[in-house]
């Protein structure tokens, strides 16, 4: 076998070391380009990059929305208390009864108004689709669809709005404005809940059985507030009673 000389083989040495990011240095060693090299090498490749990146990813201006269109308000009768689904028993001696519900409703800032109507859909001697109509009740404060529903309650004090023996209704409407006599400006921009109401001296004198004797509070036939307010001036009563 062939063997070389120790200069032959440290030559050998330093040229296998030298790579083309080398440069040879003063005293025949090498090491690193100059940073010139870099920068010149470095320039045109940023110049590429930023010429083949797409124009989508350059953020010019932020983006623009449109505030949700105002809803009418919506009832959840889930959540609605006496049970819609069952008869409320007034009896003598109680003063006040006490109905909640829950509303949906992107309101744009306006808040929300509610009415109870004693049996709706019976035409009263005013002319106004219901016997009678309480709504002095405090607003329900503007919200949006992304809070949820709403709670909220209001209360129907007999000793000022009693009934008489029977079957009667009590209707929660609810709306954005109400007009002159207590009926939304437009129905449809409201929702109602209807309980059916068996008042008596006491739970043991009904003698009656309400799911059979007791009218439909939502049957077809009854009358209902206009689809809309025909205005103070179209001849019917003001107040609701």
């Amino acid at each position: 076998m062939r063997s070389f000389s120790r200069p032959f083989r440290r030559l050998v040495a330093r040229a296998s070391a030298a790579t083309c990011m080398s440069e040879p240095l003063k005293n025949g060693a090498f090491g690193p380009r100059s940073p010139r090299l870099f920068q010149a090498l470095a320039r045109p490749s940023l110049c590429f990059l930023l010429a083949i990146m797409p124009s989508a990813c350059l953020v010019t201006s932020v983006p623009e929305y449109d505030e949700p269109a105002q809803t009418p308000p919506f009832l959840v009768a889930a959540k609605a208390a006496p049970d819609i689904r069952e008869f409320v028993f007034v009896l003598d001696g109680e003063q006040r009864i006490d109905f909640s519900a829950a509303v949906l409703s992107e309101d744009r800032g306006e808040p929300v108004h509610v009415a109870l109507y004693i049996d709706y859909g019976q035409e009263n001697a005013a002319g106004n689709p219901f016997k009678r109509s309480l709504a002095a009740f405090p607003t329900i404060p503007p919200g949006t669809l992304s809070e949820g529903a709403r709670d909220f309650n209001v209360s129907w004090y007999l000793d000022s709005d009693d009934v008489s023996h029977g079957c009667h209704s009590i209707t929660m409407m609810v709306t954005h404005e109400f007009d002159f006599r207590n009926c939304p400006m437009r129905l449809a921009d409201s929702s109602h809940l209807v309980w059916n109401i068996l008042r008596c001296p006491s739970k043991e004198s009904c003698a009656i059985d309400p799911a059979k004797e007791c009218p439909n509070s939502a049957g077809p036939s009854l009358i209902a507030c206009p689809s809309e307010s025909p205005g103070p001036d179209a001849g019917a009563g003001g107040g609701g009673q």
